[in-house]
């Protein structure tokens, strides 16, 4: 894994880094990711995808719903395992909007501009 090379990087940007860290969610229940790296009030956590792609996106999902504002999630995955689970990681996707038109911006892109990068 490229655990060194993400640890490096982010000590280079002084990032205070824990392999193999933990953070607490509001659940009271502690998270542990493969890197933990702190600036100042920003939290990212680093997890290396290792099991079945649908399972690890749930996994992540609800940590970051218990971490609420506390952390970011990055979750990473080789791009040649994505590729055997890449119906799983396309047939989700999160709308953020701020208002209605933005919300049908979003709403046209995905029903015209997605179906001809698919080829339909």
């Amino acid at each position: 894994m490229c655990v060194k090379l993400i640890e490096e990087e982010l000590k280079k940007a002084n990032y205070k880094v824990t392999l193999r860290g933990c953070i607490k969610g509001a659940s009271g229940n502690t998270h542990f990711f493969d890197i933990v790296a702190q600036k100042d009030k920003r939290i990212i956590c680093f997890d290396f995808a290792k099991k079945d792609l649908l399972e690890e996106l749930v996994r992540e999902l609800i940590r970051a719903l218990d971490l609420e504002h506390r952390a970011e999630i990055c979750l990473i995955i080789d791009k040649k395992k994505a590729k055997e689970y890449e119906i799983s990681a396309k047939k989700f996707k999160i709308l953020q909007y701020t208002s209605e038109s933005d919300l049908l911006n979003q709403l046209r892109q995905i029903i015209y501009c997605d179906q001809y990068s698919r080829g339909y």
